[in-house]
């Protein structure tokens, strides 16, 4: 699920709930939770981007730390999130995402679509490894 706060009031059957959680001027967090049904992902791509016209922050941060038992849906969704934020000249960053959720990204071959930081999101995370690094 999406948070975009203060949280916009949801109708019960809009799901993924999404609120805005500010880390500086003009800088919003996406914080995803799930697990992310494949359902959910047009009112995530919808609600996101509502948020990304709002805004002007390039790259967006998505803090996927809480995403629970990350899966192909998962990826999906995450990848129509950056399609939804490069339509709108936009980038999305992915913060404090598990070695497993690492791992999915780079078995799909998605890792220069949908790139992993650490939890500060101006370092790059290692626990994927790269081509170049060594830590494969």
């Amino acid at each position: 699920m999406l948070f975009v706060a203060p949280p916009p009031p949801a109708p019960a059957a809009m799901w993924p709930p999404a609120r805005d959680v500010p880390t500086g001027p003009g800088s919003p967090v996406l914080v995803l939770t799930g697990p992310i049904a494949r359902d959910d992902i047009p009112g995530l791509c919808k609600r996101a981007h509502g948020l990304l016209e709002r805004c002007d922050a390039d790259p967006v941060v998505c803090d996927v730390g809480e995403l629970a038992h990350p899966d192909a849906a998962t990826i999906d969704a995450l990848a129509r999130l950056q399609l939804t934020a490069r339509r709108l000249g936009r980038r999305v960053v992915l913060r404090s995402a598990c070695g497993e959720l690492e791992a999915l990204v780079l078995l799909m071959g998605l890792r220069d679509v949908l790139p992993c930081r650490g939890t500060d999101p101006g370092q790059a995370s290692s626990r994927a490894g790269s081509p170049n690094s060594g830590n494969r």
